[in-house]
């Protein structure tokens, strides 16, 4: 059964996570998908709030699971023995969502770890992933945002913190296409790709994810300042590890980062 026939719209929501995770304690099934067309406590990672008023995006989250995982948390996909981390996931619904704006016509998508597609280093969709524990077993919501409306549009309403930093599909295009026609499209082609690249994790890890990140990592041999478990991290991206950490080459050698946050 493909994912696009366990759509359930709404025009206005909490936030789709909240709802998708009411959905798995009703025995909801992978692919189960909530999209909305705003949020009025839309969230981000780290607790932040994610812009989401009516008609400017693409509020999505999908069920996907239960996935079976050992004592330490760790998942082994079918065809591999390496075992990762449910949160690598994040990682390749990052490559999912740059697949679909590529569909769509984006032709400067990059990745930006860990699961951010930005244009020029402007944000165009984040990914945020919660797991949530069902009457089967333990199921993760992968939630995504992505900007839709042109900037010029919605300028007024746009946070003083994101402005300078938001970039959208239609901003990309160059388009005057109506939102609404917009999100419809984005919807189907960021639900495929995640279905399909959620299979090939499923699969065999983050092979396919690493070989898409090689290719678009916006931060590949540019300095970066990274916060993470240690602090402040200073150096030079150098791509992902095996795990899917963010390598950086800073003066004390090469440092990776499996959790945090790019700060600039």
């Amino acid at each position: 059964m493909s994912w696009w026939s366990l759509v359930h719209w709404y025009e206005t929501v909490p936030n789709t996570m909240e709802v998708a995770a009411q959905a798995v304690t009703q025995g909801a099934i992978e692919g189960t998908t909530i999209i909305a067309g705003g949020q009025f406590r839309g969230r981000g990672r780290h607790g932040r709030t994610w812009f989401s008023a009516p008609g400017t995006g693409l509020f999505s989250t999908t069920v996907v699971g239960p996935i079976p995982v050992d004592q330490q948390g760790s998942y082994v996909p079918t065809g591999d023995s390496h075992p990762l981390l449910l949160s690598s996931l994040s990682l390749v619904a990052g490559a999912a969502v740059l697949e679909a704006v590529r569909d769509l016509g984006v032709a400067d998508g990059q990745l930006q770890w860990p699961n951010d597609v930005v244009v020029h280093h402007k944000k165009l969709a984040g990914v945020l992933l919660e797991t949530v524990q069902g009457a089967s077993g333990r199921f993760v919501l992968v939630g995504i945002g992505l900007n839709i409306a042109r900037k010029q549009d919605i300028a007024r309403s746009l946070p003083a913190d994101i402005v300078d930093r938001y970039v959208s599909i239609a901003d990309c295009l160059a388009t005057k296409e109506p939102a609404a026609g917009l999100v419809a499209r984005a919807a189907e082609r960021v639900l495929a790709q995640l279905e399909a690249w959620y299979d090939g994790w499923r699969e065999c890890g983050l092979r396919d994810t690493q070989a898409i990140w090689r290719q678009a990592d916006a931060l590949l041999g540019i300095e970066v300042q990274a916060l993470g478990p240690d602090g402040f991290v200073s150096g030079v991206g150098r791509g992902l590890s095996a795990d899917g950490a963010l390598r950086i080459e800073t003066a004390d050698g090469l440092y990776e980062m499996c959790t945090g946050e790019i700060i600039r």
